[in-house]
């Protein structure tokens, strides 16, 4: 089994930061994320792209920004409004941000296509 960790952090205005990987298309949440407060989790997801692959979402409260060199690994970090994420977001961010700023279902699956 292996697990992945993600954060939803949204700014002043409710809007949430997405990243843009090197090595996989699409706009995600973040992963290593330094918050002021304990985080609340959201859920733990099952990966069906990779048997076995689970995904946990927190949920970040209180945050601060850190200098941070991505090097290559991060090709971009921005704020968007829920009601308006970029073209190339992914199925499963897409999912999460509806159900932590929306109130959708939540879900077991991190997401039913192969990204």
């Amino acid at each position: 089994m292996t697990l992945g960790v993600r954060g939803l952090v949204r700014d002043e205005r409710g809007q949430v930061l997405l990243v843009r990987h090197s090595y996989t298309p699409g706009w995600h949440l973040p992963g290593g994320v330094a918050p002021d407060e304990p985080p609340h989790l959201h859920g733990v997801f099952v990966n069906p792209r990779f048997p076995g692959d689970h995904v946990a979402l927190f949920v970040v409260g209180r945050w601060h920004a850190v200098p941070s060199d991505h090097g290559y690994e991060i090709l971009a970090a921005q704020f968007h409004a829920t009601d308006a994420l970029p073209q190339g977001t992914t199925d499963g961010t897409r999912r999460r941000v509806a159900e932590v700023c929306d109130g959708a279902p939540v879900s077991e699956v991190w997401s039913d296509k192969n990204e």
